[in-house]
């Protein structure tokens, strides 16, 4: 029995999972698609440029939302803590607090709502998220009505809408948020393996009511109830999905094959019954964990882009740090290891050569790109001859003490090239645009550092 758990749990379950997941790995690769969805999911660039091509400009208003982001969070936090207070037999002080609570805390995300409208109205509809949270202010508004509050269990059951503000805290952490979003992905190829299941079922449903409808008792011998006799295609259903969930299975397997015997084909509902089970708990069920799996699958242009920016971020790193001859513990600790210096150690001459517009896009294979568009303008970087007007040595004494307590100006050669959007909302081409032009803003930032701190 222990060799039999080693070999068919253990070990046959597993292979089976990895040949199924391998399987349709090859699908992808060979189609360039999801094997779950019609077709590739596209990922649209959301900038907060006008219909006209020109950005606009961010208002007092949306500022200040942007910035008390996380004190609505907080406020759902508290809701939900507030909820977890709640129980069957409360006193009335503990009651009335709850409900002032929730009343607060709806109250304040309704007002939070409506500052993000007003703040960007014109394209308010145009965010999910702005829509979900709409349809959950006006929903659990709503519910705070007094007939609809103190209905009792109607009200327990919707309170779910304030539950499910959760979303936004878990959204809010970037460890959950990357891990959900990696795990759901394109939401069209799970719902798509989920239908695919329920009519799986169905099928298997009918064959199950043609070939036990009437042979299965409502009750056995013993007067126990037969909770699956088969008797309609609703009934059957539930049987066939739990056979599928695996809970009992062997339960509904004897009661066919006992009943069955009398008329010399027990041995046709066991044989139905363990293929269906093979089918649906060893087949079926494991494509779910290749459907996962597609969502962590890298492609190759984004293997791509996570290179250019290391290349970046580290030649960045060798020209602000190993190129000045800084002395530091690093250093010194690999005072040893001089043989296997990194080639970006050896100058800027490769790298600058690497950075050429050609050479990228030879390196991402989309020649397609406008060579006159794929490089920001170099007409901004040519630095103004004229001389300044100096002031005062006492009025630059005090200038240099106010900026070095208020406003300490960060030196862009100890800095990395900071991208302004993440690689995840933007395609190849767009980020490769943004690469180029964040180097190019940080040698930008280096001349005026220069020109303006030339000692």
């Amino acid at each position: 029995f222990a060799a039999g758990i080693i070999v068919f749990p253990l070990w046959l379950v597993n292979l089976l999972i990895a040949v199924i997941t391998s399987s349709f790995q090859v699908i992808r690769d060979e189609s360039k698609a999801s094997a779950f969805t019609a077709q590739e999911h596209v990922k649209h660039l959301e900038t907060e440029e006008g219909s006209d091509g020109f950005k606009q400009k961010t208002s007092t208003l949306k500022q200040f939302v942007n910035s008390t982001r996380w004190v609505w969070i907080a406020v759902i936090t508290y809701g939900l803590i507030v909820q977890c207070l709640r129980s069957a037999y409360m006193s009335p002080s503990r009651a009335a607090f709850l409900s002032s609570s929730e009343l607060g805390v709806t109250i304040a995300l309704d007002i939070e709502i409506i500052l993000r409208f007003m703040a960007d109205w014109r394209r308010f509809h145009k965010s999910k998220r702005n829509l979900v949270d709409l349809a959950l202010a006006v929903i659990t508004t709503i519910i705070q009505i007094p007939v609809i509050k103190h209905s009792g269990q109607p009200y327990a059951w919707l309170t779910f809408f304030q539950i499910i503000r959760i979303y936004r805290v878990v959204l809010a952490v970037e460890i959950t948020r990357t891990l959900i979003l990696t795990v759901l992905g394109d939401f069209s190829g799970l719902s798509n393996l989920i239908m695919f299941v329920m009519l799986l079922c169905f099928l298997a449903a009918i064959f199950a009511t043609q070939i036990f409808r009437g042979q299965i008792p409502e009750e056995n011998d013993q007067g126990e109830a037969i909770r699956v006799p088969f008797f309609d295609i609703y009934n059957a259903f539930l049987g066939m999905y739990q056979i599928f969930s695996s809970e009992n299975w062997t339960d509904i397997m004897y009661s066919v094959t006992s009943y069955n015997v009398a008329y010399n084909n027990g041995w046709i509902g066991a044989a139905f019954c363990i293929m269906w089970f093979i089918l649906a708990n060893f087949i079926v069920l494991n494509m779910f964990i290749a459907v996962i799996q597609e969502n962590f699958d890298v492609s190759e242009d984004e293997k791509r882009l996570q290179q250019v920016k290391a290349f970046l971020a580290k030649r960045q790193v060798n020209a602000t740090s190993g190129s000045q001859g800084s002395l530091s513990l690093s250093t010194i600790f690999k005072l040893g290891q001089v043989r296997r210096q990194d080639p970006l150690d050896y100058g800027s001459a490769q790298t600058e050569m690497l950075l050429k517009d050609a050479v990228v896009r030879d390196f991402l294979d989309d020649h397609a790109v406008d060579p006159d568009a794929s490089l920001p303008s170099t007409a901004d970087n040519i630095p103004n001859n004229s001389p300044p007007v100096k002031s005062g040595t006492l009025a630059q004494r005090w200038e240099q003490l106010l900026n070095r307590l208020f406003n300490r100006e960060p030196n862009p050669f100890y800095s990395n090239v900071e991208l302004q959007k993440a690689h995840e909302e933007v395609d190849t081409r767009q980020m490769v645009k943004e690469v180029v032009a964040a180097n190019e803003r940080v040698k930008r930032a280096q001349r005026e550092y220069l020109r303006k701190y030339p000692n």
